[in-house]
Parts: C-alpha cells; sequence; structure tokens
C-alpha cells in the first residue's frame, strides 16, 4: 500500500519541467538573445525524455497516450513559436528607435534653419526720426520652427516712445537653389518617418502575437498537464481505496485464517494434552494393573504354594491314620479291622479329592447342570443330617428353618444344591468354636415360577472387612493362619460362588470381626 504510483510521479516530473521551462522562457527573453539559451535546449530534452517514458508507462491506454502526444505537439509548437518570439524581439530591438529617428530630424531641421539663413541675403539702411509709443507684433516664425520647435502668438514686443524715430530699409536677395534642397530634405524626411513609424507597427503588432500564441500554447499545455495530473490522482485515489478495500479484506482473511488456526492449533494442542494425559493415565492404570497382577500373581503362587501344602497335610494326614491302623493291625496279628477307625480317614481324604476334581471341573468349563424335578427342603435335610454328628462332637447347635410349601417341585440340579449347602454348612461348622449355625431355606414363586434364598450364619470368628474380597479367590484364605488351625484347601468357596454364578444366581456375605458370618444365594 505505501508504494507510490510511478505513473503519477512521472507526471508531476513533467508538470514541474513544464514549469520550469516557462521561467526559462521568459528569462531568455527578458535577455533580448536571438536563440533559445543551452539550459533551455536541455531543459526541452529531459521533457521529451519524460513523455518517452510516460508513453511506456501508458502503454494500453489510448486515451492518455493520445494526450500525451498532444502534450507533444503543444510542446513542439511551444518551441517553435518561442523561437520565432525570440528572432522577431531581436530584429525589432535593432531597427532604430523612434527617439533616434526624431533626433536626426531635429538635426535635419537645424540644418535646414541654417541653410535657410545662408541663403537669404540682407541689406539693410537705416534712417533715425521722431516717433510717439506704439505696440507692434513679432515677427511670424517659420513653418519648420512652428512644427518641430512651436510658437508663442501671444507674444507682443513693446516699442517705446522716442524722441526720434529710426527708419530701416530692408532689401532681400533669395538663393532659389537652396530652397529647393531644403523643400526635397523635407520630403524625405517625412517618407522615413511614415516608414519607420509603419515598420515599427507591424513588428510590435507581430511580436505580440506571437507573444500571445505562445502565451496559449503554453497555456493549453499546462491545461493538459493538468487534466492528465487529476485523472491520475483520481486513478491513484480509486486504485488507493481498492487497495485499501482489498488490504481490509485479506486482512480479515488473515485474521479469520490465524483466528481458525489458533482455534485449531488450542483444539489440537488440547487433544495432545488430554492424549497424554490419557496416555499417562493409561500407563499408570497399566502399570497398576501390572503391579496388580504381578502382586496378584504373586500372591496366587504364594496361595498354591499353601495349597500344595495344605493337600500335602489334608491328604497325608487320613493316610497316615490309615497306614498306621493297618500297619498296627498286621503287626498285631489281627485279622478284623475296626470299620470306624478307617471309615473317617477316608472320607475326609474323599472329601478333599472331591473338592479338587470339583474346582478342576469348574476352572476348566466342563462343570455341567442336570434338569431335573428335586424338592428343596428334602435336599437340604439329606445334607444338614450327615453333618448333624460333625455339629454334635463340636458341641454346636446345627438349627434349621424352611419357609414355603415343601411339596413344590423345583426344576433344577439337585446334587449342585447339596453340593452348596454342604460347602456353606461345613465352611460355618468348621469356624464356629461356640455358639451354633442357622440354615434357612426359602422357596418363593416370582414372575411365574419359583425362587431359591439359602442363608447360613454362624456365630464363628468373622472376617474383617479389609479381607472379604479374598474370601472367593482360589487357594487363598482370609487370614493365611486359619488352615494351620482350621484345614481346608481353600477352594470351597470359589467353587461355591462359580456354581451359584454359573446358574444365573449371586452369593453375598456379612460379617464382624468376632461375631460371625453369614452367607446368602439367591
Amino acid at each position: 500500500l505505501a508504494e507510490p504510483n510511478e505513473r503519477l510521479l512521472e507526471v508531476n516530473k513533467l508538470f514541474r519541467g513544464v514549469s520550469q521551462l516557462n521561467q526559462l522562457q521568459q528569462k531568455d527573453a527578458a535577455s533580448g538573445r536571438r536563440t533559445p539559451s543551452a539550459e533551455y535546449k536541455r531543459e526541452t530534452n529531459l521533457l521529451y525524455q519524460s513523455i518517452d517514458t510516460l508513453e511506456i508507462l501508458f502503454e494500453g491506454d489510448s486515451l492518455q497516450l493520445f494526450r500525451l502526444n498532444n502534450i507533444l505537439q503543444l510542446l513542439r509548437r511551444s518551441e517553435e513559436v518561442f523561437k520565432e518570439y525570440m528572432g522577431l524581439q531581436y530584429r525589432h530591438k535593432l531597427n532604430p528607435d523612434i527617439n533616434t529617428v526624431l533626433t536626426r530630424v531635429s538635426d535635419d531641421i537645424r540644418q535646414a534653419d541654417s541653410l535657410i539663413s545662408s541663403i537669404v541675403q540682407t541689406q539693410i539702411t537705416t534712417t533715425t526720426t521722431t516717433v510717439s509709443l506704439d505696440t507692434i507684433k513679432a515677427q511670424k516664425p517659420g513653418f519648420l520652427q512652428r512644427l518641430f520647435g512651436g510658437s508663442d502668438t501671444k507674444k507682443v514686443d513693446d516699442v517705446v516712445n522716442k524722441a526720434t524715430k529710426v527708419e530701416e530699409q530692408v532689401k532681400f536677395d533669395v538663393d532659389t537653389s537652396g530652397i529647393f534642397q531644403a523643400d526635397h530634405l523635407f520630403q524625405a524626411l517625412g517618407s522615413s518617418l511614415d516608414s519607420v513609424q509603419a515598420v515599427r507597427l507591424h513588428e510590435a503588432a507581430e511580436l505580440q502575437t506571437q507573444e500571445f500564441r505562445l502565451l496559449n500554447v503554453n497555456s493549453n499545455l499546462i491545461h493538459q498537464l493538468i487534466n492528465i495530473i487529476n485523472e491520475l490522482e483520481q486513478e491513484e485515489i480509486n486504485q488507493l481505496n481498492a487497495e485499501t478495500q482489498s488490504a481490509f479484506r485479506t486482512a480479515g482473511d488473515t485474521i479469520q485464517i490465524l483466528n481458525l488456526i489458533a482455534v485449531v492449533f488450542v483444539v489440537v494442542t488440547l487433544v495432545l494434552v488430554l492424549i497424554v494425559l490419557m496416555d499417562i493415565s493409561k500407563s499408570n492404570k497399566y502399570r497398576d494393573q501390572l503391579e496388580a497382577a504381578h502382586e496378584a500373581a504373586r500372591q496366587e503362587a504364594a496361595a498354591k504354594q499353601r495349597f500344595l501344602s495344605n493337600m500335602s497335610h489334608e491328604i497325608r494326614t487320613p493316610l497316615q491314620s490309615i497306614f498306621g491302623y493297618a500297619e498296627q493291625a498286621k503287626l498285631a496279628g489281627q485279622s478284623s479291622v475296626d470299620l470306624e477307625a478307617v471309615y473317617h480317614p477316608a472320607m475326609h481324604l474323599l472329601e478333599v479329592v472331591d473338592e479338587v476334581l470339583d474346582y478342576a471341573k469348574v476352572t476348566s468349563g466342563e462343570l455341567s447342570f442336570a434338569s431335573e424335578p428335586f424338592r428343596a427342603s428334602e435336599e437340604l435335610r439329606r445334607v444338614l443330617k450327615s453333618m448333624r454328628q460333625t455339629a454334635q462332637k463340636k458341641n454346636i447347635k446345627l438349627d434349621y428353618e424352611f419357609e414355603g410349601s415343601e411339596e413344590v417341585l423345583l426344576l433344577g440340579d439337585a446334587f449342585r444344591l447339596r453340593q452348596i449347602v454342604y460347602n456353606l454348612v461345613g465352611n460355618a461348622l468348621k469356624f464356629t468354636r461356640e455358639g451354633g449355625v442357622k440354615v434357612k431355606l426359602e422357596v418363593n414363586e416370582e414372575d411365574g415360577g419359583f425362587g431359591l434364598k439359602l442363608a447360613v450364619s454362624d456365630t464363628g470368628i468373622g472376617i474383617e472387612p479389609e479381607r472379604m474380597a479374598l474370601l472367593f479367590k482360589e487357594f487363598s484364605q482370609a487370614d493365611p493362619g486359619v488352615s494351620s488351625h482350621y484345614g481346608g484347601t481353600g477352594l470351597g468357596l470359589s467353587i461355591v460362588k462359580n456354581m451359584v454364578e454359573l446358574q444365573g444366581g449371586r452369593v453375598e456375605v456379612e460379617s464382624v470381626k468376632g461375631e460371625g458370618s453369614t452367607f446368602s444365594v439367591y
């Protein structure tokens, strides 16, 4: 926007050159030169060069090229008129001035007067007489003297009255050849004056005409330049306005683009920051998960180690009992065997092996469920009857409560129900030293069918809240020291949870440390 218009600058330069040329014309005219000065010629050449430059700049603009051609013609015409004017002025100054002519005429008149005086000869005779006072007029001047010297008709001579009277008698002798020469000279002078006056008037008129033509040409030249300058200025203003509007639009578009880029940059930055934060969060999460998995794997490995130790203990103890009894009977030579002494260790060993097999089936997905009709109350009494002897040995009460119709036939797997009840009741009897265990079974009608709710409550050792999550994990127990005091594999509750969930149910537990626990199956 700040770049100047080259055409406007060149036109202004041309205008200044024309103004300078007018000043040089006035200067040369005042100096009385016959031809223009070298400075005038140099300035004229610069103007021609400026016009050539403008013709290149205005290429394609027919109107401006036409005006430049007119300016060129006017400039050449001005140069021609100025040269003619200077030559005419110079010749005008070479002609004799009218004052010089008049001076010469005066000299000729004086010469003529002396000539007349020389050709008139006088002879004077004087007679003196007495006369009275009188006034007489002076003699009239000659014709040439009246023409160039002037006369005074009012002048009179006063004659003083004297006692005597003087009489003069004058006798003139005229030379006629001299008078003829004077008349001829006067005629030549008149013709010369008329000729000089006519030449002077003609030259003055021609000089004035040339001066008027020069002024007219210069005026047209300046007028043409002013028109071009005005049009260029208007064009420049319009162009500047258009460029300004374009610049404003460009600036507005640029600002919008920059704003858009800034918004996109901010959004991208926020997205990148969010991605980085999410990545960091995921990394932290994955690290925590890895650490948790590592810790879980470590705990699982430790639990498996404890499981193997417990299994070794659980299997070795009944086997040692069976082996010891058989060895004693062999050494004693007894042929009969006390079945009671062998039965209980064998049953315990069978229970351990069954738990391991059930867990293997659950984890491998090979556990299947039968769909047969059964009465829930009968299955519950069968399990409790087999476990009542264990409760009596520990002097623990084993109560039973059933709600609903005992005659209702349910469709499902009665063996898996007994297995769930056996694990929950056996677990309650194991961890209860005093008090009792209560089993409650409810059969409720819901949504056109029947649902079971089993609750096993004990007054045992209870579980701390922070160890609740370990209850249903494989190979683990709420308290690592439990297995050493109470025995067990740590698979019972895990097997119960998996069996219930595979049948669409859930297991919940409520426990208070030192007061007991309640396991509910829905």
